[in-house]
């Protein structure tokens, strides 16, 4: 299966919030996870294999991982051949705005499963604290079509910068950040908060 990494995840991570630790080619991606009723936050780590901290940086596909162990703080993938299927796996983080959150449209919402949605505290020095969404989804396509996933705000109603996954008519996996304006007074479009 694949995995992407969109580049919003290690933004700002001079505050410490996201941290990254690499020994013997495996990743570990430590995201901080808030809780609203005891106030700390307990760190959720993503193990991933054969990448380096450097890629991190940018949008970044993984192939050829399955997802061995999923638990309350940690995710793991082990590297296994799997031929391209239709769904993939991927780690969202809108850095655009603030309070960030991540839109898709209501009809393709089918084809969109949010397994964990992780919340930490950042900051911006004009605006103070506020609550940042990472989302850790599976997304299934078939073949020669496309969703695209808008990194906006909270309670959004004017869309403009998306990463369109799309597949094409051999199922190769694409994904590329668009400007795709669309206004969402109507409803059409819905955060991925609403899918958990």
């Amino acid at each position: 299966m694949r995995f992407f990494i969109n580049k919003g995840i290690c933004k700002r991570k001079y505050n410490g919030n996201v941290s990254v630790r690499q020994k013997d080619g495996i990743v570990t991606l430590r995201i901080p996870n808030y809780d609203e009723v005891t106030k700390e936050q307990q760190y959720v780590e993503f193990i991933i294999p054969h990448i380096e901290e450097s890629m991190l940086k940018t949008d970044l596909w993984i192939y050829n991982l399955v997802l061995e162990e999923i638990t309350e703080n940690r995710i793991v993938f082990s590297e296994k051949y799997d031929s391209c299927t239709g769904e993939i796996y991927a780690l969202i983080r809108s850095t655009e705005f603030v309070p960030d959150d991540v839109y898709i449209p209501k009809e393709k919402s089918k084809d969109v499963k949010v397994i964990r949605r992780i919340r930490f505290v950042d900051d911006e020095c004009d605006l103070g604290d506020f609550l940042s969404n990472v989302y850790f989804i599976k997304i299934k396509l078939d073949r020669k079509e496309k969703l695209p996933v808008y990194l906006t705000y909270e309670d959004s109603k004017n869309l403009w910068k998306a990463i369109v996954f799309a597949r094409n008519a051999e199922g190769v996996w694409i994904a590329n950040t668009e400007i795709k304006p669309e206004k969402n007074y109507d409803g059409k479009y819905i955060s991925l908060s609403e899918l958990m």
